[in-house]
């Protein structure tokens, strides 16, 4: 009697875990058919990069395309020297979008390619000059990059040298409100190491800032 009650027990039991085991199955499915797969559209940052990794492997010859867009967040002032001698180059809108490190970077490696390709005129769209470098790195210290913005400075350094890097970065940066301080540690700095002509704007710059009507003549 036990027997058979213990068998009738042990198939209900395996009854009701099968049913169970098929609706966790069919409530799982039902999940997965319902959840929606959500791709985010790429950023035109992402769309920038991908076009210099093409060009980087050969894929893609747009050379000036990809030049274009790279000009077109720089600041008219900072594009001015390339489109003197290129016309293609449209409005410049200041947001440095592409000048990010990484895409920098990204746009170096397409330019070498198109250097060692097609024409060695390509080098001069690349950032070889301190004081557009200088204006970057103002700009992403004044949005709370510090990453970009040290990346910028250190290449303004690597550029011209420590002294007079630091003497740059120091005219750029004086002449924002914000960023007096700043640049007149860089000044500083660059008269610590030796740079003559850092002396006498540090000393205009503590005298009521008249350094800024010294900086509007000078010829950069």
């Amino acid at each position: 009697m036990i027997k058979k009650q213990l068998s009738v027990l042990l198939i209900i039991i395996s009854a009701f875990l099968f049913s169970g085991c098929t609706l966790e199955d069919e409530t799982a499915e039902k999940i997965i058919e319902n959840k929606q797969i959500i791709v985010s559209e790429p950023t035109l940052q992402d769309i920038f990069k991908e076009l210099c990794f093409n060009c980087c492997l050969g894929k893609a010859d747009n050379y000036d395309e990809i030049v274009s867009l790279y000009y077109s967040t720089l600041n008219e002032k900072d594009a001015r020297f390339a489109k003197q001698t290129y016309s293609f180059l449209g409005n410049s809108d200041g947001s440095y979008l592409y000048q990010t490190e990484t895409l920098n970077k990204e746009f170096e490696k397409c330019m070498q390619k198109a250097i060692s390709t097609q024409s060695k005129h390509y080098s001069d769209f690349l950032i070889s000059r301190a004081y557009i470098c200088s204006r970057i790195s103002l700009f992403f210290y004044k949005e709370n990059d510090l990453k970009n913005s040290n990346y910028w400075a250190r290449r303004a350094i690597n550029l011209v040298g420590e002294a007079q890097g630091n003497y740059i970065l120091g005219r750029v940066y004086i002449r924002d409100n914000s960023t007096i301080e700043i640049g007149s540690d860089y000044l500083a700095h660059s008269a610590h190491l030796g740079y003559v002509n850092a002396i006498p704007a540090l000393r205009d710059n503590l005298q009521e800032h008249s350094v800024f009507n010294l900086f509007a003549k000078e010829d950069e």
